[in-house]
């Protein structure tokens, strides 16, 4: 009785972790991890997150943004997915994102009024969700 007590407890505490563990390889949390990277300017990480050719593209981010980096690594965006499209084989996917309290480039500042629409398009390569381009 006593082996199928602990039995029992040992799976269903098996089952809850399980459960509570985070799938970081999902197109919307790689979406939602990039774009809060590039919105609180950790330019090594979002290339972390990039195909081969956007890492190229990002390499060019820090000089580009050099001016606004010191109030970028400041912020504290808040990120909400609003959808995510995969296409049909699979292997593509667009995330659609909102951004509050994120830099906003046209103002010059960090944008606590209003939500500044991020899209991001993702590939899988070798079951790897990567970021190759975004806008």
């Amino acid at each position: 009785m006593k082996l199928t007590t602990f039995t029992f407890i040992f799976s269903l505490l098996t089952i809850m972790l399980a459960g509570c563990s985070e799938n970081n390889n999902t197109p919307e949390s790689v979406a939602t991890n990039f774009t809060k990277y590039l919105y609180t300017a950790k330019f090594d990480k979002t290339k972390k997150l990039c195909t081969e050719k956007a890492q190229e593209m990002m390499d060019m981010f820090p000089e580009m943004m050099a001016d606004y980096v010191p109030m970028m690594k400041k912020s504290s965006p808040q990120i909400e997915v609003t959808s995510c499209d995969t296409d049909d084989s699979g292997t593509n996917a667009t995330v659609q994102l909102k951004v509050k309290n994120g830099l906003n480039l046209m103002k010059g500042k960090i944008d606590a009024d209003s939500d500044q629409n991020v899209t991001v398009y993702l590939q899988k390569e070798a079951d790897k969700w990567l970021v190759y381009r975004f806008k």
